[in-house]
């Protein structure tokens, strides 16, 4: 992770006599999560923003727990507009035409030229999908049960729940002790693994015991014998909800096969839990400032929270300006050719 610190390190150093509170307590680890939160909101920090490589199934990407927003995609060498349900960021080439910068790249392999790309334009896009609790669907061909397995041996016995929807359509219910009925099914983890009594269709939310190690999901079919893996739980999620989206054309669809994109994101908020978690602040000068502006906050001082907030951002301006000098370096970041110069960040 480069310049960021593990929340151990945190611990070891004098962001300790900042809190006012001993390094192994809640109250900490809340002040560290707190602070991170409010500067992770404030700026592309370095260390915060990365290139990373995805697979695309069948024309839908599901983002790891660690993606929290997508800056630029690039799909077989060219960029994609990225788009929510609400907004679109648009490629002013797609609306000025043709700039002679090379071919767009149709599917995975081959490039259509001048005329084509001019037919196409808005060939790339990545449309969200919304939030979705696994990486994987649970086919439709077949009932599938849903098994749970523990990768650690101390985590038999607690609880993954699931909602969602059985193979008769119907809401996945449970029967009590008392004969209520209450939504959901909830697997009990066992070794090697605990499973669903009834078969499921669909799974729209997750809730899961916190455990000490991860734990996978998947979809059995019990006339084939055949799994599909859906997802991999961390230790510390208990209500896992990723993004989902979808390309639009989707050259993984229309091709049958898997495919990669390569992204530029910006790495979401997780709170630290254990000593080996990363702490996304890329100064301990800054985090010590900020958890000073949190506890300004709490004791009703607005001035001082927000001059150790602005304190913390110049902070973190000064590690970009060391890391990119923009006074000196036009950046050319390799999502769709353009060159930029990143600004720093003033915003409380």
């Amino acid at each position: 992770m480069g310049l960021l610190k593990t929340f151990g390190e945190v611990k070891a150093s004098r962001v300790l006599q900042v809190a006012a509170s001993c390094a192994s307590s809640a109250e900490f680890q809340s002040l560290v999560n707190e602070a991170t939160d409010i500067l992770l909101q404030r700026g592309d920090w370095p260390g915060t923003v990365i290139p990373a490589r995805f697979i695309v199934r069948r024309g839908c990407v599901t983002w790891p727990r660690w993606v929290g927003r997508v800056r630029r995609i690039n799909q077989c060498r060219m960029p994609l507009n990225v788009r929510t349900m609400w907004w679109d960021f648009v490629d002013r080439e797609n609306y000025a035409g043709w700039s002679g910068r090379g071919y767009y790249w149709n599917g995975c392999s081959e490039p259509i030229g001048q005329s084509t790309f001019q037919h196409h334009r808005g060939f790339g896009s990545l449309v969200s999908e919304g939030k979705v609790p696994t990486y994987n669907d649970i086919p439709a061909d077949a009932p599938r049960y849903v098994r749970a397995y523990p990768q650690n041996s101390l985590d038999i016995g607690k609880k993954v729940t699931l909602f969602g929807i059985d193979a008769n359509g119907q809401q996945l219910m449970t029967t009590n002790p008392d004969n209520t009925m209450s939504l959901g099914v909830t697997i009990s983890i066992a070794a090697p693994f605990g499973s669903t009594s009834g078969t499921v269709q669909r799974i729209d939310a997750v809730q899961k015991d916190i455990t000490q190690g991860p734990v996978s999901l998947y979809s059995y079919e019990p006339v084939s014998n055949t799994m599909l893996d859906l997802a991999i739980y961390e230790p510390s999620e208990t209500n896992p909800s990723y993004a989902k989206d979808r390309l639009f054309p989707a050259g993984a669809r229309e091709c049958g096969c898997d495919m990669t994109v390569i992204a530029l994101i910006k790495l979401a908020f997780i709170p630290v839990a254990v000593d080996s978690d990363y702490v996304l602040v890329p100064s301990v000068s800054a985090l010590k400032k900020a958890i000073q502006a949190v506890k300004f906050g709490e004791s009703g001082d607005v001035q001082n929270q927000a001059a150790f907030l602005q304190s913390a951002i110049n902070e973190l301006n000064m590690v970009m300006n060391n890391e990119i000098p923009i006074e000196q370096t036009v950046v050319d970041e390799g999502f769709g050719g353009e060159q930029f110069a990143l600004g720093m960040q003033s915003v409380i």
